[in-house]
């Protein structure tokens, strides 16, 4: 390596709220706060839960240095193929299976972090130098399932950050509300259907609201054009509007959200803005799932039965599913689970809508569940920290 060359960072994550909410903050901060430079390397792990866009919208941002794309990613964790790494370097797990990190660290005996939320990280622990969580209680539950405290370090959630706030004084003129129709193509393509006619049941129950469907950008363009054709005109007609953006852009402007588990619930406490999160237990069949279970259920044939059977037990040993309410231990969140039909969905929308002061309660909670912003410069000054770029900071401010 010439003395010239600058260190590499390494992220390693796919998904939709993994790459905006995780991984592009991160890599903002490291570029912002790397003065001496960096070569700035984004691996993306096969993941089930991605969309296929995730390559094209990092590449968009002008983040990277490089991208390596899922199939030589694995075939280089296989130890298989080969990679330019100039040193000093260190490597950042953000999302997808712990192992292809902990191999890839491992094959070039680099330093490993990771941010997680979950117990998975439990038997891979020993690779990762430092663990970095978003919350004091997800450090304790960490900890209980037997995570080496003097590994984590909470950082805050980097989803939190470069996220716009919404004005809840400010006057949108009609009602707003949008519902989140996903980022992941198998959730989607479930989910969509029941959107769609919970948007036409609300507009029935209440003719002055503004209503957006909105999908991310993330999704195939057939998957979405296939999804909507069957719908378009009737959206026309009951004027509901149909946008594929991300969903900070329109949180901004809502009055109620209507969303799934996952990224979205936090972005939602960040706004803040009041949300509905939905679980549809009839729908389950077709989404992926993680660890042993996604195993399990990829069993040909078998799969979507198998998860059928077992998702009510599932979800209900895993408690809250909305992440505010996971990080706090309280339902700030309403959760709606089960069955779902689209019009008591539409009616549990519309009775939130017209209850101002409630919509009010729950952003309030949702602005201290929340916490401060700043955790992606925060990770960013650890891995700095990791290749000599800056001195560690152990704050958090």
């Amino acid at each position: 390596m010439r003395t010239t060359d600058p260190p590499t960072l390494m992220l390693v994550g796919n998904g939709p709220g993994e790459i905006t909410g995780w991984v592009l903050p991160i890599a903002r901060a490291v570029r912002q706060r790397s003065q001496a430079g960096v070569r700035l390397v984004l691996l993306l792990p096969p993941s089930q839960f991605s969309s296929g866009g995730e390559g094209r919208i990092a590449g968009a941002s002008g983040l990277f240095d490089e991208l390596i794309p899922p199939a030589r990613t694995i075939w280089l964790a296989l130890g298989l193929g080969t990679f330019s790494l100039t040193r000093p370097a260190a490597l950042l797990h953000l999302g997808g299976d712990l192992w292809v990190s902990r191999r890839l660290a491992a094959r070039w005996s680099v330093p490993a972090f990771a941010y997680v939320e979950t117990p998975l990280i439990v038997r891979h622990q020993r690779a990762f130098q430092r663990i970095f969580v978003a919350a004091e209680a997800v450090a304790g539950r960490l900890t209980a399932a037997g995570v080496d405290p003097s590994r984590l370090f909470v950082s805050g959630d980097p989803r939190l950050d470069d996220l716009p706030r919404r004005d809840a004084t400010a006057e949108h003129g009609r009602p707003h509300v949008v519902l989140l129709a996903g980022s992941r193509e198998g959730f989607f393509r479930v989910l969509f259907p029941l959107w769609a006619e919970t948007a036409l049941a609300l507009r029935a129950l209440a003719p002055e609201v503004s209503l957006t469907v909105a999908a991310s950008p993330h999704l195939p363009v057939e998957s979405v054009d296939a999804a909507l054709a069957p719908w378009r005109e009737q959206f026309a007609r009951a004027s509901i509007t149909f946008r594929l953006v991300e969903a900070p852009a329109v949180m901004a402007e809502a009055d109620l959200v209507i969303t799934i588990p996952g990224t979205t619930t936090m972005q939602v406490a960040a706004a803040p803005v009041a949300a509905l999160v939905v679980v549809p237990l009839q729908s389950v069949g077709g989404v992926p799932t993680e660890g042993f279970w996604h195993w399990l259920v990829s069993i040909p044939l078998l799969g979507p039965a198998i998860k059928q059977a077992l998702a009510p037990g599932y979800v209900k040993r895993q408690g809250f599913v909305s992440l505010p309410n996971r990080l706090t231990g309280r339902a700030i969140l309403p959760e709606v689970i089960g069955r779902v039909e689209p019009a008591a969905l539409a009616r549990t929308a519309a009775a939130l809508l017209q209850d101002p002061a409630a919509r009010r309660r729950i952003e309030d909670a949702l602005a201290e569940a929340a916490g401060p912003r700043g955790a992606a410069a925060r990770i960013a000054d650890q891995m700095l920290a990791a290749v000599a770029l800056r001195p560690p900071r152990v704050a958090v401010g």
